[in-house]
């Protein structure tokens, strides 16, 4: 069972994750002595510490950093904005699907804590449907938001006709989107499930659990689903960037559909252009998470901060310069006309 000189992988027993080793063997014999010996040499092997990321590990404080920072500024952005959705400035921006966005950014930053730990079946599955199902969740609201703003009055027909679009039938659209990537994960859940997956590298002696799939298929197809959504979502944010800016957030949903974009197309170029160990995958999709949520959240919810506390600057100055102006009129008339003085007669 032991080939000469070549060097073979074994496992302690058949139990995942179970010790393993690398083994090599060669015959030693002495013809004249009527000696034969086959000597076998055998080296445990190390587990690779980069597959995974685990408490006491510097990347370990990095993802609980990016994930909780990232999900308590969101948060922080969300409540600043609820709370003044009966201000003018936030209702003409419709605060609802604004709202939703900014709360699937919370949810996508939590997800980054189901990367922490040791990869096994079910956090491999957990960590699959909690990041892909969460994009889409957070984009759905965006990318309804801007065509509503579009065909309102972006496109040529609306031009000529009065075009009306509820919340509740904008939301209905909504739900294409999360039909179609359920769908997508239940399907590829069954015939292709992600596993944790066990290999030996004989080259370096270490021992790899990384989270695997058979095939390239599910990658390819949500590749495919994701980005041409963030490419409709930018081709619509590119027509509509003129508008008047009093129809809708047509300046923030450009810049967060672009920011989203460029961190997307930023990350899978360098996961799939670079050799990452699987901890540095796991870090790289962290930091892009926080900074396309939180950037994108802050571009719509800085922006109606600012415009509001202008709005309530201007309402104050003209408040005092009309108080003002009646106390200079008040003053200009008892000038111009005093009151007149009593003249009492005494009689003598």
């Amino acid at each position: 069972g032991f080939p000469s000189g070549t060097w073979i992988s074994s496992k302690e027993s058949d139990d995942f994750g179970s010790r393993a080793f690398i083994s090599v063997s060669f015959v030693f014999e002495i013809p004249n002595e009527n000696l034969r010996w086959r000597i076998l040499t055998v080296m445990p092997t190390e587990k690779v510490a980069m597959d995974s990321v685990t408490t006491g590990s510097t990347l370990f404080v990095v993802l609980i950093a990016a994930g909780l920072l990232g999900a308590l500024m969101c948060t922080a952005l969300f409540l600043a904005y609820y709370r003044r959705r009966f201000n003018y400035a936030v209702m003409v921006s419709d605060w609802r699907f604004t709202s939703a966005f900014i709360i699937g950014c919370v949810a996508l930053n939590g997800s980054t804590f189901f990367l922490l730990g040791e990869s096994t079946d079910v956090m491999c599955m957990l960590r699959v449907w909690s990041f892909h199902y969460l994009i889409i969740a957070t984009l759905s609201p965006l990318l309804v938001k801007v065509w509503r703003i579009y065909q309102l009055v972006g496109s040529s027909a609306s031009r000529f006709r009065r075009h009306t679009i509820s919340h509740t039938k904008l939301a209905l659209y909504m739900l294409p989107f999360h039909v179609v990537q359920l769908l997508i994960l239940t399907v590829f859940s069954v015939i292709d499930p992600p596993k944790a997956k066990e290999w030996i590298e004989i080259s370096s002696n270490s021992h790899h659990i990384t989270c695997g799939r058979n095939s390239n298929a599910f990658r390819i197809t949500e590749l495919i689903f994701e980005g041409s959504l963030v490419l409709i979502g930018c081709i619509l944010a590119y027509k509509s960037r003129n508008l008047d800016p009093r129809f809708g957030e047509t300046k923030q949903i450009l810049f967060s559909i672009y920011n989203i974009c460029f961190i997307g197309v930023l990350t899978v170029l360098v996961s799939n252009l670079t050799d990452l160990e699987e901890a540095q995958t796991f870090v790289l999709q962290a930091i892009a998470i926080f900074w396309a949520t939180v950037i994108s959240s802050c571009a719509f919810v800085l922006s109606r901060l600012i415009e509001i506390k202008r709005s309530n600057a201007f309402r104050s100055n003209t408040s005092t310069t009309n108080l003002q102006q009646n106390e200079i009129s008040g003053d200009l008339s008892f000038r111009i006309n005093p009151p007149q003085q009593s003249v009492v007669s005494e009689k003598l």
